[in-house]
């Protein structure tokens, strides 16, 4: 998927076929993002696994949820303005997609909304959120 000023390419791979048993931090694929020009490949975050990631709309911010299997207080929805720069914690917990399709990503809209789901026990809610207010 590009990012809105079509400067990085976001990719997603599962996790590599093995007949041992997986870990469960292994479970989640791959993200990573591609610069355009330089083809430079980065994680989307190094110490954690990414569950989801999407670009915001016409631009190069992305916003992404991790998963922490040894401490789940780590959880959380993440905001970063580039790839190259220090993501924020924007809410603590399990956050994915909206939908249950794979290849579907956080909604980032044109009016700086964000819909996604969010994981509570052995439900799920749905959550708009509006980014840029406090």
């Amino acid at each position: 998927m590009f990012s809105g000023n079509q400067k990085y390419i976001l990719t997603y791979s599962p996790r590599e076929e093995s007949s041992e048993p997986a870990k469960p931090e292994e479970l989640d694929g791959q993200y990573r993002i591609i610069e355009l020009g330089t083809e430079k490949v980065m994680k989307v975050d190094n110490c954690q696994s990414v569950v989801a990631a999407g670009w915001q709309f016409g631009g190069s911010s992305m916003i992404y949820s991790t998963r922490n299997y040894a401490d789940r207080s780590k959880n959380g929805l993440f905001i970063v303005g580039t790839p190259e720069q220090q993501p924020r914690k924007l809410l603590s917990g399990t956050f994915i997609p909206p939908s249950f399709l794979l290849d579907v990503q956080p909604f980032w809209a044109k009016n700086n909304t964000v819909l996604l789901r969010e994981i509570q026990g052995k439900t799920t809610k749905l959550v708009l959120l509006k980014l840029g207010q406090k």
